[in-house]
């Protein structure tokens, strides 16, 4: 994982790699774009963002983005809706965390966050396809350990 500013970059072991911009929601943002995912690489265009305020989560908000997609030549609307849908205690190689359970759902993806209040971040994240036509890779993270860096 590597940040720039308001891009996080990702890379999973496949090779396909995924950039978040998280000035749109932070941890929910939409991929910005993907390289090298399934033989799919591409971008969206973002327009912008409705509903509620997300911080601080509460059971029951909703947020959408509005954006298009474009990859090999074609473009599509590729819009994604999150919602609070409930909280959770999860268990991680980090520990255990009451967490709230956040569904964002696009065309393609339907992706799971659980953010733990206590560490200010998700400590699980699941990613499956929607439509058997994506690209979209689909796996699984959990928060392992928290390091400082340390300064010079």
């Amino acid at each position: 994982m590597s940040i720039d500013g308001s891009i996080v970059t990702r890379e999973a072991n496949t090779g396909c790699t995924w950039a978040r911009d998280l000035s749109y929601g932070r941890f929910f943002s939409p991929t910005k774009s993907w390289e090298g995912c399934g033989g799919s690489t591409g971008y969206r265009e973002f327009s912008g963002m409705s509903g509620d305020d997300i911080w601080p989560l509460e059971v029951g908000k909703a947020w959408s983005y509005a954006a298009t997609g474009f990859s090999n030549g074609n473009g599509w609307d590729s819009g994604t809706g999150c919602e609070v849908t409930g909280t959770a205690r999860v268990t991680v190689p980090a520990g255990s965390y009451d967490t709230y359970r956040v569904l964002c759902n696009s065309k393609w993806t339907k992706q799971t966050f659980y953010v733990s209040p206590e560490e200010g971040h998700p400590v699980k994240f699941s990613q499956e396809r929607n439509d058997r036509r994506s690209s979209a890779a689909e796996y699984t993270w959990e928060y392992v350990r928290s390091e400082v860096a340390p300064t010079s």
